[in-house]
């Protein structure tokens, strides 16, 4: 991999603190979406591998890019938007952890999987990026947290959005065939839109102001 993929796999990375690190569920959705470009853009980045060597690889390859960042950057992030909008919830309700906690445990996630990537997997081949698993390990098991640890219903599918982009990472560096990567990939971004139909369903038969505020609304007669 060149200098620009491994910058592109930090940015991955930081994207992955980043998400961690907020409670804003639009900055969180527009870091998955810069996240979805940048995973566009790391196979265009990758030399020597031949990923855009070839007749009818290169038509392949074009449109793997491309669904990729419809898929990652356009199409989910716009319907997980949507979805924040009708619910009417900007933030996630009650966190189980502190931001600065949510922080401390992402940047752990993320020192673990270099740990295994330096301890546990065996050296990089000649041309390939020592970054590309503890990377993807590190997105897989930041969108596990988020997954396990979300207390709404975006937040869960925000978690496996960006768990699903650590396999696509992951495949990519063990597989080395991206077309093949993304038309798996496609599997479980098709997932992630089955959650985000079911998202929207819920919360378009949730009566008004039953959504965040069940819990807070209380008849006048019954204020102490």
């Amino acid at each position: 991999m060149s200098l620009d993929a491994d910058l592109l796999l930090l940015l991955v990375i930081g994207i992955d603190l980043f998400i961690g690190s907020t409670g804003r569920l639009g900055a969180r959705i527009r870091a998955c979406a810069l996240q979805g470009l940048v995973l566009a853009a790391l196979p265009l980045a990758i030399q020597g591998t031949g990923v855009l060597t070839g007749g009818e690889r290169v038509l392949h390859t074009v449109l793997a890019v491309l669904a990729t960042f419809l898929l990652k950057a356009v199409a989910i992030p716009y319907f997980l938007l949507r979805a924040m909008r009708q619910s009417g919830v900007a933030r996630e309700a009650e966190p189980e952890h502190s931001l600065h906690l949510s922080l401390l445990l992402c940047a752990v996630l993320v020192g673990l999987s270099f740990w295994i990537g330096a301890v546990m997997l065996p050296p990089p081949e000649a041309g390939s990026s020592p970054l590309g698993v503890p990377a993807g390990l590190a997105t897989l098991l930041v969108g596990l947290y988020l997954t396990v640890g979300g207390r709404t219903e975006l937040t869960q599918v925000i978690g496996y959005l960006v768990l699903e982009n650590g396999v696509f990472v992951i495949g990519q560096r063990v597989l080395g065939e991206f077309p093949l990567v993304v038309e798996l990939g496609v599997l479980l971004d098709v997932l992630v839109a089955v959650m985000l139909m079911a998202v929207l369903v819920a919360f378009g038969h949730r009566p008004e102001g039953g959504s965040a505020g069940d819990g807070a609304a209380t008849p006048a007669g019954g204020a102490r």
